[in-house]
């Protein structure tokens, strides 16, 4: 099937924050992935602020456009939420008050000990030629608004009530409206830069039949290699498609660390739950990143023990028990320090593994002969002591999460090895 014969899509994200960069939209992502695995092309996404007119524009535009549009923001108790008020215009009736949304936002404001006031009950009126989309995640109801076979559909703003009334109100909505004729399979690896790996790839690349295409998205967290099948998903389909996926797994052995959506975080995680294994970290410059995207997921209790940011040489001392002489000698960007690091945390929190960082994240140096983004990882555990050094560029923000992911796959690559 050719792509461009899929029902197409587009979002929009309203709201001045967007447009100046003070808000980052995570709604669009959201809802064009979630667009893209239901079957549609999505053709268009765009931001637009505040604007009675620009607002306008853009969704009478999509509606001429597009089978169906994805509206996201403007529908808060506030003076400059008026996506509601611009709809209305566009597709006429009566504002009507929605029984069901009353009830839920009485009730959600009672628990809360919130008074009831007037732009909390506006938030409950909808116009009459809309279909009720009921947020069980917040108090703004989503809306359905039809024009001959177009759909535009008006979502809240605020993440987590977007992404709620998308899976469970929205999804089942559309999926009547396409074949699921697309559909996707992702791996995700690291260590290899994104020319070397299309270099690495090419006389496989080239052997894909037409059906199906191969996308590169790397960032700092490794490359996520998309291969995405453009033809009706019967079973055949989907075995051609774990077939052609199998040889690239081949191809790429231990570089590959997650499928689908998983990241390295939820990679590692697995590996440590499935062997009954514990980790401890010690951070210097990730500074408790580590830390973070270990317990981001449900379920890190049963392998996380914690962890210690020991950001300057004093806290190295004092909460790691370093030693203070070889320290200074040695300095705390230095494969010693690191090493020592991986030790101490694994043997004072009592974990099967230790994994240490320590780094110049920049932009200035240290006044000493260590390179601006130089990186060490160290990694303890029951069959002895590694570490590797790494030297990135100079912008902090990239190096630091650089760093967290590098570590996080530098003990992978150990326990794999085990």
């Amino acid at each position: 099937m050719n792509p461009q014969s899929l029902p197409t899509a587009e979002t929009i994200a309203i709201g001045t924050e967007l447009t100046i960069g003070q808000v980052l939209d995570t709604n669009t992502a959201y809802a064009a992935a979630g667009l893209e695995r239901l079957g549609f092309r999505v053709v268009c996404t765009r931001a637009v602020p505040d604007d009675w007119a620009l607002m306008r524009h853009a969704m009478e535009e999509a509606l001429g456009r597009s089978l169906v549009t994805i509206v996201t923001g403007g529908l808060g108790p506030t003076k400059d939420d008026f996506t509601k008020a611009v709809l209305h215009e566009i597709f006429g009736g009566e504002l009507v008050e929605d029984a069901r949304t009353l009830r839920a936002v009485e009730e959600r404001l009672r628990r809360l000990g919130i008074e009831m006031l007037q732009s909390n009950h506006d938030q409950c009126l909808v116009p009459s030629t809309c279909e009720v989309l009921h947020n069980d995640f917040g108090t703004a109801p989503g809306m359905v608004f039809r024009r001959g076979e177009h759909l535009l559909v008006s979502l809240p703003g605020v993440p987590y009530e977007m992404e709620g009334l998308f899976r469970e109100r929205v999804t089942p909505l559309l999926q009547s409206l396409t074949s699921g004729a697309r559909f996707h399979r992702t791996v995700s690896l690291y260590g290899t830069p994104e020319s070397t790996l299309a270099e690495e790839l090419k006389d496989w690349e080239s052997s894909l039949a037409p059906v199906f295409s191969l996308a590169y998205l790397p960032s700092p967290q490794g490359i996520r290699l998309r291969l995405t099948g453009n033809g009706v998903a019967t079973p055949e389909m989907h075995q051609l498609a774990d077939l052609r996926l199998a040889e690239l797994e081949k191809l790429l052995g231990d570089r590959i660390f997650g499928h689908g959506e998983e990241d390295m975080p939820m990679a590692l995680a697995r590996m440590l739950r499935a062997g009954g294994r514990s980790l401890a970290t010690a951070e210097s410059c990730t500074a408790g990143r580590l830390g973070a995207l270990l317990t981001a997921e449900p379920g890190a209790s049963h392998f996380y023990r914690g962890g210690v940011v020991a950001y300057s040489d004093d806290a190295k001392l004092r909460l790691l028990g370093l030693d203070a002489q070889r320290l200074a000698r040695e300095g705390a960007v230095s494969q010693w320090t690191a090493e020592a690091m991986a030790r101490a945390v694994r043997e004072r929190l009592g974990a099967d593994y230790g994994l240490a960082t320590t780094g110049l994240m920049g932009p200035e140096g240290d006044g000493t002969d260590t390179p601006v983004g130089t990186l060490w990882v160290a990694w303890a555990g029951a069959r002895g002591v590694g570490s590797r050094r790494v030297t990135m560029g100079n912008l902090r923000r990239v190096n630091l999460e650089r760093s967290a992911f590098l570590a996080l796959n530098s003990l992978r690559l150990f326990m794999l090895g085990e």
